[in-house]
């Protein structure tokens, strides 16, 4: 066992070209400083931030508040700059932790906002604050050419690769269900509304173009790490990556996370490719950082290891994961369902003997009470939220109708148990969720 961790070490610490690492830290950060000035641009600060009188928050940061609006426009002031800063390597540490800080801290502000791709930024940017990625093509190095260095440790580059495999390779493990193989289901629902498309409609129109689609997506995710770590393969593979996520953009129109997943791919190229295709080769420098520390070892296999348990945490609890939601999100349960609901509430007065109906639409947003009503943990805390809003000892039931997939609604929630009597945890089931 000793003679294995000690070869596995030796190897992750041989020197690897330091090119790929920074292409990959000049394309993040311009694609992300991009992302956020888009996010600006269409005023979706005000309208998802600003405008909401009430917020979701993520189990264990309820401690994260939505500031006033000179401090939030800041916040994205900080993460622009930060950005650029990390894409031309200039005071790359102190941009990398603050990016990630900043974003991260944004993306917790409501759960109601959680998306896959928020999540795989902040993942990348964290695990960016630890990478030397600016010792090359980078002002911090043309500032102090001792910084610059050629080679680096192999372990550095293959934690981002490594990392975007998960994502791939997951998403198309959660893929392997019924729904998605053999009823091409939520893609026969989506495919339908884009059949007015120009060109393509007519196609995706067809009845056997949603179990094409859900075939070859399921086996793309699967395989396509394993044809990007492979050098011979990598060429056609990245080609297949363009392609499928620019399909993806067209069809599904979900922002700038196929763009993200295009340009992060680029780490898998290496150096003699990128030669190959400028044409030229790229300067050396006698200076090679070839060591790394056990602790950065230990503390990778660490990261490595969570990321590979997270997507089967859902095994933890009883019933359907995409029905009751419980070890959904951080699972790369990317496009795997279409969920549609409906829920309101009804407060008791026992003191009274008093009960009165309650309406989301009262105190959310369209886009909180559209992802509250099929989402357990959301309901919940509306339930405590409306117990503290008018400050009566008060019992909250909720009626909440759910269509997974197309099919018939059905109840999500136990409309006899009174919410206020449970508490969220991310160890125990939900017995207040009715099985599907």
């Amino acid at each position: 066992m000793i003679t294995m961790v000690t070869k596995l070490t030796k190897h992750l610490a041989q020197p690897v070209s330091i090119i790929p690492l920074a292409i990959f830290r000049i394309a993040f950060g311009i694609t992300m400083a991009f992302a956020a000035i888009r996010f600006w641009a269409k005023g979706w600060i005000e309208e998802l931030y600003l405008n909401v009188p009430f917020q979701f928050h993520y189990y264990g940061f309820s401690w994260v508040k939505i500031p006033e609006a000179p401090v939030l426009y800041g916040l994205f002031s900080i993460l622009i700059i930060s950005a650029l800063c990390m894409a031309m390597g200039l005071f790359y540490r102190l941009a990398t932790v603050s990016y990630f800080l900043t974003f991260t801290y944004i993306e917790l502000m409501d759960k109601a906002l959680y998306l896959n791709h928020y999540y795989f930024v902040s993942l990348i940017s964290f695990l960016m604050i630890f990478l030397p990625a600016h010792r090359y093509w980078s002002l911090d190095s043309k500032l102090n050419p001792n910084l610059r260095c050629s080679e680096v440790p192999k372990i550095y580059p293959l934690l981002i690769k490594l990392q975007l495999s998960a994502v791939y390779f997951f998403a198309g493990i959660a893929k392997l269900n019924s729904a998605w193989l053999f009823e091409a289901m939520p893609l026969r629902i989506w495919l339908k509304a884009r059949a007015d498309l120009p060109v393509i409609g007519p196609f995706v129109d067809l009845e056997w173009t949603p179990y094409l689609i859900s075939w070859s997506g399921m086996l793309y995710d699967i395989t396509i790490p394993f044809l990007l770590f492979w050098h011979k393969s990598r060429p056609w593979a990245y080609a297949t990556v363009v392609i499928f996520h620019i399909m993806t953009w067209i069809l599904f129109q979900i922002g700038v996370f196929p763009w993200v997943m295009i340009v992060a791919t680029l780490i898998f190229f290496e150096k003699d490719q990128w030669t190959k295709l400028f044409g030229k080769s790229f300067s050396e420098n006698s200076y090679k950082e070839t060591s790394t520390s056990k602790v950065f070892l230990w503390a990778s296999a660490l990261f490595i290891l969570i990321q590979v348990c997270l997507p089967f945490r859902h095994l933890l609890y009883q019933g359907n994961v995409t029905w009751n939601e419980m070890g959904f999100r951080y699972s790369w349960n990317v496009m795997r369902v279409e969920k549609t609901g409906y829920v309101e509430f009804t407060c008791y007065d026992p003191q009274t003997n008093k009960s009165s109906q309650v309406y989301p639409k009262d105190f959310l947003s369209a886009i909180q009470e559209k992802q509250m009503a099929f989402q357990p943990d959301m309901i919940l805390e509306f339930a405590h939220f409306l117990e503290t809003h008018y400050q009566k000892d008060l019992q909250v039931y909720a009626y909440s109708q759910v269509s997974l997939n197309g099919s018939a609604s059905k109840s999500l929630i136990d409309q006899h148990q009174d919410l206020t009597k449970f508490k969220d945890s991310l160890w125990g089931n939900y017995s207040w969720v009715l099985n599907e």
